[in-house]
């Protein structure tokens, strides 16, 4: 049998093993919204999938989505997940710099290793009990790229949990020079208690992710929301035909349009705002170092280091993600998702008897 090409077998994130409560993976820990099962199959029984996504199909959802993020439908390009815009936005935008805040989505040094892209890194450090980010370390990065730059920082920071204020934002994206764009990845910002997202500004580019709120990561859809016409141009341009999938289309289009939709987010976000605090105290009594977080999931460091950490909690049903695949963590890092008040308490024993607490 012929081995697969070096790359080939890439694994990502949120695939647990068999019988293991993923904490890997964070969504909405109420699960996938009412309904979408149903338009699923709705869509299904349609015979969507036997054919090309129609305009038709794109604009139903492109309505939906304007609608659910309030968002003028002009300044919203849609994907296949915002990872493909991730990858996608440096190339249109004929960067020649990647700028990353770091830790952060590890497929931003995959491009630039494919694509030749200077890669700068700017790394965030923890001090006490939250990471940091280094406001002028970013402006001084973007100012001496090679060329025209992208700026990427996710807000809240992936896997920290630090939310970058507003207000650091606005000074950022006002320094930069005028070959450098600024990219904010929000795929969390729906689970966060203390966040509201950037919106459509002319300054900036944000990504938005319907994988975590809608707890659906197999119906791929992530949008891109600007008013920068340059980069809307640019990279609408450089879609694919056909960005997103019918079944999709066809199902996000009717879910998205419900009121209940947006009031099943919400309250995912309560069960996050209730419990993250409640968490993240739990975690630090046991003596693990667990990080500030306003994100629907908690970075801790762990003197038992991985794979023995993640490991000892799978044998006890439980998987969390191994940290260290991470840019400037180590095997002592662990990110543990929010789920719900009865899953939390179960996992927050099985680390007592982990760390030979209990």
């Amino acid at each position: 049998m012929r081995r697969p090409a070096a790359g080939v077998n890439r694994a990502h994130g949120g695939a647990a093993p068999p019988g293991a409560l993923d904490f890997s993976a964070p969504a909405n820990p109420l699960g996938p919204p009412p309904g979408l099962r149903e338009a699923v199959s709705e869509c299904a029984a349609l015979g969507s999938y036997l054919r090309y996504p129609s305009p038709s199909d794109y604009l139903n959802l492109l309505g939906a989505v304007s609608e659910f993020l309030d968002v003028d439908e002009d300044h919203i390009v849609l994907s296949n997940g915002s990872a493909e815009l991730l990858s996608l936005i440096p190339l249109s935008l004929r960067a020649r710099s990647l700028i990353v805040v770091e830790p952060n989505f590890g497929d931003h040094e995959l491009l630039a290793r494919a694509t030749s892209l200077e890669l700068v890194r700017v790394v965030m450090r923890p001090s006490d009990n939250a990471f940091s980010l280094d406001e002028d370390g970013v402006i001084r990065a973007a100012k001496a790229a090679r060329g025209p730059a992208v700026l990427v920082l996710s807000r809240p920071n992936n896997p920290t949990g630090l939310t970058v204020d507003e207000k650091a934002i606005d000074r950022i994206a006002s320094s930069l020079p005028r070959h450098a764009w600024m990219v904010v990845d929000e795929a969390f910002v729906d689970l966060c208690p203390s966040c509201r997202s950037l919106g459509d500004r002319d300054d900036i580019v944000v990504l938005r992710s319907f994988t975590k709120s809608l707890a659906s990561p197999g119906l791929r859809l992530g949008v891109m929301v600007t008013a920068d016409r340059r980069a809307l141009e640019a990279i609408a341009g450089s879609m694919q035909a056909w960005p997103v999938d019918s079944i999709t289309a066809c199902s996000l289009s009717k879910v998205l349009a419900l009121k209940s939709t947006a009031l099943h987010v919400e309250r995912g976000k309560e069960i996050v705002r209730q419990e993250l605090p409640r968490v993240t105290s739990a975690l630090r009594s046991m003596g693990l170092k667990a990080f500030d977080s306003s994100a629907p999931y908690v970075l801790v460091r762990h003197t038992l280091p991985n794979p023995q950490f993640q490991r000892s909690l799978l044998a006890h049903g439980f998987y969390v993600r191994d940290a260290s695949t991470f840019y400037s963590l180590d095997s002592h890092y662990s990110r543990i998702s929010i789920r719900s008040p009865a899953e939390n308490d179960a996992i927050l024993k099985a680390i007592e008897v982990v760390m030979g607490w209990a």
